[in-house]
């Protein structure tokens, strides 16, 4: 019999489409009364989704603050008052207060990095690039490892995109720190193809030059990267660097439609 197909794409590239053999019953106004309401289905599931990641993306700018203005605020202090006893202390005592003082300032550091993590980039002051670069710079700090970094992203990535790349590339450069043995590394973000790319490459032992496999915690950390990527509709290589190292690439659209 005759066919008519019909076709539609909601604001979020969903496709629907049916197809109806005989379109002489008068089947053709219920495709699409169907077909509507499908794409209404799932515009109102979309906005659901875009109203839990704000939800989500202001609860943890809040508990960010939190710890920031609370207990990382009345640890300095302690750290403060730690150091002012162990001026007048009793010299048997001074040997506590310094442990005591190093893992005051080991908490502290350890609650800014969970600060750090619940606030993606996109909702502090600075843009991805220089958020990047202030983590390396902390990571890097008590090693020989060089970092540049090169921001040439035409337009500043915003929301979850932004947050997964800042993600996985906290992650990338914790590994060049514990495990590469490397002295250089070098940040690049760039527009290509319409989508931002992140690339960090290092100078040093390349994949698993012991083993065949990453041990239990370094796969995890990988795994998670690609998850980060695959939430965002993005890819994530991991391979040998051609001059040695490792080159870590993650690329996300440009926008959501992508």
């Amino acid at each position: 019999g005759v066919g008519v197909r019909g076709r539609l794409m909601t604001s979020n590239g969903h496709t629907f489409e049916r197809r109806v053999t005989d379109i002489g019953d008068g089947r053709h106004l219920e495709l699409f009364r169907d077909m509507t309401e499908q794409v209404r289905r799932a515009q109102k599931e979309q906005q659901l989704w875009d109203q839990l990641r704000e939800a989500k993306t202001q609860e943890q700018v809040r508990l960010g603050r939190l710890l920031h203005d609370g207990a990382i605020q009345e640890l300095s202090v302690a750290t403060l008052l730690i150091g002012l006893a162990k001026q007048t202390a009793d010299p048997k005592q001074v040997e506590r207060l310094a442990e005591a003082e190093s893992r005051t300032v080991g908490a502290i550091g350890d609650l800014r990095t969970m600060a750090n993590d619940l606030v993606p980039p996109s909702a502090r002051a600075g843009d991805l690039g220089s958020a990047l670069a202030h983590y390396g710079q902390g990571v890097f700090a008590s090693t020989n490892i060089a970092l540049h970094v090169s921001d040439n992203l035409d337009d500043k990535l915003l929301g979850d995109r932004a947050a997964a790349l800042y993600l996985v590339g906290r992650e990338a450069l914790g590994n060049v720190a514990a495990h590469s043995g490397a002295t250089k590394v070098t940040i690049t973000l760039s527009d290509v193809g319409g989508s931002a790319v992140l690339d960090i490459r290092d100078n040093g032992n390349g994949l698993f030059p012991t083993a065949k496999e990453p041990d239990e915690e370094r796969h995890f950390g990988m795994q998670l990267m690609r998850d980060r990527m695959n939430e965002q509709h993005g890819s994530l290589v991991i391979e040998n660097g051609p001059d040695g190292g490792v080159l870590v690439r993650a690329t996300v659209p440009n926008s959501q439609e992508s």
